[in-house]
């Protein structure tokens, strides 16, 4: 009966860690590594989906969006406008 128990549990293994990796992959791959952290950027814009440049939706804020193809995903970079300007995204410039 114990050489059975532990042949059954050397055959579930494999499969244990294999799930177990996966989880692990799963988890990384839903985090958001697309943020670039700067100080004081609130990060209340919606992810890119698209290249170019963009207003944020806090006063004195813009970001680009480049998409980085060494991991897959989109990176925003947020920057921001001297104080009492606005960025204008069609001369992309602050204002």
């Amino acid at each position: 009966m114990g050489y059975s128990l532990k042949k059954k549990m050397m055959r579930a293994v494999p499969g244990v860690l294999v799930a177990a990796g996966m989880a692990v992959l799963l988890a990384a791959c839903s985090s958001n590594p697309e943020d670039i952290g700067v100080d004081g950027y609130p990060n209340v814009d919606p992810p890119c989906t698209s290249a170019g440049y963009f207003k944020s939706v806090t006063p004195g804020w813009y970001y680009r969006c480049v998409y980085s193809n060494s991991i897959n995903r989109w990176i925003k970079y947020p920057n921001q406008c001297p104080p009492g300007q606005e960025f204008n995204p069609a001369t992309r410039k602050c204002e």
